[in-house]
This record gives structure tokens, C-alpha cells and sequence, in this order.
């Protein structure tokens, strides 16, 4: 089976449609040429909801049954939306047609949501305090509430550094993993790894902070170091593992630059 979301430009507004295709026999099916829709989905793909420049689509994510969630921002209201599905492609019943309002987007960039495992989500982003680029984050049931003993503002990810590159990824048991480079003051910059159990605490033994997994290079006057996260991906076992980009550059009088993608693994001690 395929599942895919498709932007489809017409005009100045675009159509954000579903698609999902099993190839196969189905005795509530359609055909369009050699593939075999499932249910009554429209050869051209099933409208969600029109986009234009004002209302921009983020992602969409499983609601941990047969439906799905489509986070959207609305710009022209200032604040995330979003909407729930059922496995037609429909509004589940009772969805307002305007989409329920999750948090206001001042400010705001590089939203994530991962499912939680009991029907809700995990939302982090980037936003900036006191002058400083960090990571906040939020656990929501399925109506977009905060989740059962989460408070109703977010979290920071961590407390003692600026958090410059951030993934997440569920774990086994309903929390999360997080790792993103951090730069404390006066510091270079680390790679950071922390365990969130799922009431928002870090998992027994785990600092508030995270741990460090790796570090960069000082910056001098002729090179310079720098580091992203581009996957973190859950193990079984409790362990997660972590790839990330790290790059060196240098002027004409230093170093010979270079860049390498590494890995690591980490468990839950």
C-alpha cells in the first residue's frame, strides 16, 4: 500500500490531497488505468482542505489507529491548526471545518509532531528566548488538548544551552528521544541525546539536560566546525541511534576543510 499527500499548484492557491492506493482486487474499489483505489477515493486524489500563500500545510501523522492528522498554518489568523481524519479521507464526526487551533505560530519555525502511542502527539519547534534559539515541546491528546498530566504551556528541551539542530522519535513506551547540537555559553558546541518519559519527565537516570554523544571542533581564526542532526531513529532494546552531519571549514591559511556523516548508537542507561 502507498499513501502519499500531494501540493498541487492551481493558480495562486494549491490542493492538498490524499492518495491511497493498494494494488489489488477490492470489492469496494474503482480503477483508474493499472491501479485499484480502495473505498470510493476520486481517481485524482481526495481534496483535505484548499491552500494558498495564507494557509500553508506543515506534515501529517498517523493518529496511531487507521486515521491521520494534517497540521496546517494559518497565517492570516497567526496560529497551527489542525485536522483529524478517518481512514476515507473524511473529517472525523464532530471536526470543525475550520480545523482546531494547537498554539499560536509567532515566532515560531521547524515544527515536529510524532505520534505518542495512546492516540495523541508530540509537537516540538524552534523559537527564541531572551535572544537565545531554542527547542520547546508539547504533548497533546487527539482533540489538540495538552495530555494527561502535561501543563498547558510548553517545555524547553533543555535549560543551559541554545539548541541549533533538533530531531525526535518515539520510544516503546509512550516517551520520546531527543537529540539536537547545543551551544552553551562560552563553549563550543555539543551533541546532545535525552530520554523523555511520557509525562514530560526525563526517564530515571536521564539528566534534564541530556548527555553528550559528541562534541565540535573550537572555532579559531581559521576554521570553523559545525553540526546537525539529520535522523534519529528508534532500536529495539531501548536504544537509540543517532546520525548527524558534521563540517569542518577552514580559510586559505588553515586546515584542509572536510565533511563526514557520523553515527552513533545509545540505550536507555
Amino acid at each position: 500500500m502507498s499513501l502519499s499527500l500531494l501540493r498541487n499548484p492551481r493558480g495562486l492557491a494549491g490542493v492538498l490531497a490524499l492518495l491511497v492506493a493498494i494494488h489489488g482486487a477490492s470489492a469496494a474499489a474503482s480503477t483508474a488505468g493499472d491501479t485499484t483505489f480502495v473505498g470510493d477515493f476520486e481517481a485524482q486524489g481526495r481534496v483535505l482542505r484548499e491552500f494558498g500563500s495564507r494557509v500553508l500545510p506543515i506534515t501529517s501523522l498517523s493518529d496511531g489507529g487507521d486515521g491521520f492528522f494534517v497540521f496546517w498554518n494559518d497565517v492570516a489568523m497567526g496560529v497551527l491548526r489542525f485536522d483529524h481524519y478517518d481512514p476515507e479521507a473524511r473529517l472525523v464526526t464532530g471536526w470543525p471545518d475550520t480545523g482546531r487551533v494547537l498554539q499560536s505560530s509567532a515566532g515560531t519555525t521547524d515544527h515536529q509532531f510524532v505520534v505518542d502511542g495512546s492516540g495523541g502527539f508530540y509537537h516540538a519547534w524552534s523559537t527564541t528566548i531572551a535572544g537565545d534559539r531554542i527547542y520547546e515541546m508539547q504533548r497533546h491528546d487527539g482533540e489538540g488538548n495538552p495530555a494527561l498530566g502535561w501543563d498547558a504551556g510548553p517545555r524547553p528541551i533543555a535549560s543551559d544551552s541554545t539548541q541549533l539542530s533538533m530531531k525526535m522519535v518515539p520510544d516503546a513506551e509512550g516517551g520520546i528521544w531527543i537529540a539536537w547540537v547545543g551551544a552553551r555559553r562560552g563553549d563550543r558546541s555539543h551533541g546532545y541525546v535525552r530520554h523523555v518519559a511520557s509525562n514530560g519527565d526525563s526517564v530515571a537516570g536521564w539528566p534534564n539536560n541530556g548527555i553528550r554523544f559528541n562534541e565540535l571542533y573550537q572555532n579559531t581564526s581559521t576554521s570553523s566546525s559545525s553540526m546537525s542532526i539529520n535522523a534519529l531513529i528508534a532500536r529495539p532494546l531501548e536504544r537509540v541511534f543517532i546520525q548527524f552531519q558534521h563540517v569542518v571549514t577552514c580559510s586559505s591559511h588553515g586546515c584542509a576543510g572536510w565533511a563526514a556523516n557520523r553515527a552513533v548508537q545509545v540505550d536507555a542507561n
